[in-house]
């Protein structure tokens, strides 16, 4: 495990870290209040999956994906499962304790992450499009409450898509997707991000 290194006195110790880095919020603390830690509205990711009381997202969800997949008759559907086949097992590694929920059927895994980030990906368009000029914002965007609750369940810890899938598959689409105007932040501080822009 450690190595001296020659004549410095220091000893190396090979560290490796975790491929594992979306992980489940510990008992204790969820204990403490457990509406923090679970989303109210949408699952992203596999952690959440399956859970009744957020089936009614399930729907939009899909229409939101299939959404996408109209932009371009271009985008494929077979591309981007091939994108994230390409690393559905760097995908597996990226979460904590998984693998016996989607031991024997791996491909549900791979389709949860797959509808979940273009539903992300969807999403993001849509508030950078503008409405005058065709965009269709839909009723998560339409709508401040849902909106507010769509983007406090998208920053939860165990609600997380790896940010390199959604750049994945955002390269796959992009040479077919129009140029979207991206609006100037509207904050006195000089940032903010784009999903935070008034409705």
């Amino acid at each position: 495990m450690g190595e001296n290194t020659r004549n410095t006195g220091y000893v190396a110790i090979d560290i490796r870290e975790s491929e594992c880095f979306i992980h489940r919020i510990p008992r204790k603390l969820r204990k403490v209040n457990e509406s923090a830690y679970t989303p109210q509205l949408v699952s992203i990711g596999p952690f959440h999956y399956g859970n009744d009381d957020l089936s009614e997202m399930e729907s939009l969800k899909i229409k939101y994906y299939a959404d996408f997949l109209k932009r371009s008759e271009k985008i494929k559907e077979n591309d981007l499962k091939r994108a994230i086949n390409e690393c559905s097992e760097k995908l597996h590694n990226c979460y904590e304790g998984i693998f016996s929920k989607f031991e024997n059927n791996p491909q549900v895994f791979d389709e949860i992450i797959l509808r979940d980030a273009c539903f992300i990906i969807e999403l993001f368009l849509r508030n950078t499009e503008d409405e005058q000029e065709g965009g269709k914002r839909g009723c998560i965007l339409r709508t401040p409450w849902l909106r507010k609750a769509i983007k406090l369940d998208l920053i939860l810890l165990e609600n997380q898509l790896p940010f390199f899938v959604l750049t994945k598959l955002f390269k796959v689409v992009k040479p077919y997707l129009p140029p979207v105007k991206i609006p100037k932040p509207k904050s006195d501080y000089g940032t903010t991000t784009t999903f935070e822009r008034p409705v």
